[in-house]
């Protein structure tokens, strides 16, 4: 009897240890959640609109408890769901706040609720610095008008849900990619001073947010940042040394060389590469085509909603700045790295057609901007 009484108190305290384990285990995967406010549920009808009417806005889906300080540095960016397994390398490189519009339709709603919950209880870093906003196309609303999340307390981090069939942004079905709409909405919920505009597939070299804090630029300044492709097969260098070491071996080259050169020379790269100071700044005149990415006060990025898809959509609120009298600077430590070279083949099918449609309205814009401008500048 007595032994049976052994088993029983023995099986009785690993039940509890299990269970102990288990609340444990629990507590843990939880606060990783706990560390920001998730919204589960609202009516897609009360979400408010785009100025066109074609959209609904549903910002702050996950907000942060971290809050950086006003005079500070935030990332905007933007992608599909398919895009958003980069929001963890994102993190792992920017250790600042940072800002994601995400565009899908309601019928997707779950796919997006996996891959949100997934980044928030696998990555603790995205749960605690990372806010998540949505773009939906009013045309395509979600069953029964709601959208709903929930919070699954057991994910298993070894499996990753973030692979939804990795396509171009652009390359939807039937459906346009509101790239601006989706910057601006990145844009309004970030508190900081200062925005680097990025897009998703884009990171950050290291320090580089540690380097540039000490250099913010002030009204109408732009801190433009080297942009490079590096080959798909190698590591992201962490410094510019390992860069330069790289670019001489052929696996790192100036960003968008083979498709649009002119788009990035006048960041003058090799006058970057020369200067081996540890902080140098050297300024340079704006023109057609640059488009530079560059980190600037808030209030100077307003992206003008009507570019959708492919072309001209950032150039567009790079004229824009130029008008009002914006300068640029480059700035000669950090770098911003593409995984992967930018060629033709990369394109999804329809690019040409977005390309020129945005060339027209762009040739629009520039008009309308220089009815409102008084200065000599041109774009």
């Amino acid at each position: 009897m007595k032994t049976v009484q052994r088993y029983a108190l023995f099986f009785a305290i690993s039940i509890c240890g299990i269970i102990a384990f288990g609340l444990i285990l629990l507590r843990t995967k939880l606060k990783v959640i706990n560390d920001g406010v998730l919204t589960r549920n609202i009516l897609f009808q009360n979400l408010p609109e785009s100025k066109d009417n074609r959209y609904k806005l549903w910002k702050n889906i996950w907000t942060p408890v971290y809050q950086p300080s006003a005079y500070d540095i935030g990332i905007a960016t933007q992608c599909s769901i398919n895009n958003l397994f980069y929001v963890a390398d994102l993190v792992a490189s920017w250790p600042g706040t940072i800002s994601v519009a995400v565009f899908f339709e309601g019928s997707k709603l779950k796919e997006f609720e996996e891959s949100l919950l997934f980044l928030l209880h696998c990555h603790k870093d995205v749960a605690r610095r990372v806010s998540f906003h949505a773009v939906l196309p009013l045309s395509r609303p979600p069953f029964n008008n709601l959208l709903r999340l929930t919070e699954k307390k057991f994910l298993k981090c070894d499996k990753n849900v973030l692979n939804h069939g990795r396509k171009l942004n652009y390359d939807l079905e039937m459906l346009s990619y509101p790239v601006n709409l989706l910057r601006n909405t990145a844009i309004s919920t970030l508190k900081t001073s200062h925005i680097l505009l990025i897009d998703i597939d884009i990171i950050p070299s290291s320090n580089l947010y540690y380097d540039v804090i000490k250099w913010l630029p002030q009204d109408l300044e732009a801190l433009v940042i080297p942009i490079f492709e590096i080959k798909e097969s190698h590591n992201v260098p962490l410094t510019k040394s390992e860069l330069l070491s790289l670019w001489q071996k052929n696996q790192v080259r100036p960003f968008y060389i083979e498709l649009c050169k002119k788009c990035q020379e006048l960041t003058d790269y090799q006058q970057w590469k020369r200067n081996d100071a540890m902080v140098s700044i050297f300024s340079i005149n704006w023109s057609y085509p640059w488009e530079p990415f560059f980190i600037s006060q808030k209030e100077n990025f307003v992206f003008d909603e009507r570019f959708e898809q492919y072309g001209f959509n950032r150039v567009s609120q790079i004229c824009d700045f130029h008008l009002r009298g914006g300068r640029f600077k480059i700035y000669n430590n950090g770098f911003l790295l593409h995984k992967g070279f930018k060629v033709t083949s990369s394109f999804y099918s329809s690019k040409n057609v977005d390309h020129l449609r945005n060339k027209i309205l762009y040739k629009k814009l520039k008009l309308e901007l220089y009815s409102k401008q008084n200065g000599s500048r041109s774009c």
